[in-house]
């Protein structure tokens, strides 16, 4: 099986990897570089900037959503956590088909159903917005941007993909 273009053997180690530096790192820095799993999925996928760029921008767009609707609805603790996942996950979908209505026959048939915006998981977004309400969205990227590419480099050294 392959996931984002590794064996599932590989996307465990990478997983398993950026646990472990994400440990590391909020013990050092005090920052969370998004969840706990997310930067083992960003590492798989540091060759395709559009999977990144597509998911910073749901979970920012995710991030403004909180903030418009915590002003209408009593928004804390694992309702908000909820909320956002919820959020980030129709966000992502909802963008993703509209791209694939947009789309000529010719066009999916080069760059797949839904374009160059494609989002790392449905979950990932959701994750990283959570991070980015706590600490910052400058904080959570730099976090994030730094786990991920020390994973990518102990995963190529460790594997060799």
């Amino acid at each position: 099986m392959v996931v984002y273009g590794v064996t599932l053997d590989t996307a465990e180690v990478a997983i398993a990897l950026g646990i472990a530096v994400s440990m590391l790192f909020y013990e050092k820095q005090n920052l969370v570089p998004g969840g706990v799993i997310v930067p083992g999925y960003v590492a798989l996928t540091l060759d395709r900037p559009y999977l990144l760029l597509s998911t910073f921008a749901v979970a920012i767009i995710t991030l403004f959503a909180l903030k418009k609707v915590a002003g209408y609805i009593v928004l804390f603790g694992r309702r908000k956590f909820s909320f956002m996942m919820l959020m980030s996950f129709v966000i992502a979908w909802g963008i993703q088909s509209l791209v694939a209505l947009a789309l000529t026959y010719g066009q999916v048939a080069s760059v797949g159903p839904t374009g160059i915006f494609q989002v790392i998981g449905f979950i990932i977004p959701g994750l990283v917005a959570n991070s980015m309400e706590r600490q910052g969205i400058t904080k959570t990227i730099y976090a994030l941007t730094i786990v991920s590419v020390i994973t990518y480099v102990i995963l190529y050294a460790v594997t060799g993909k």
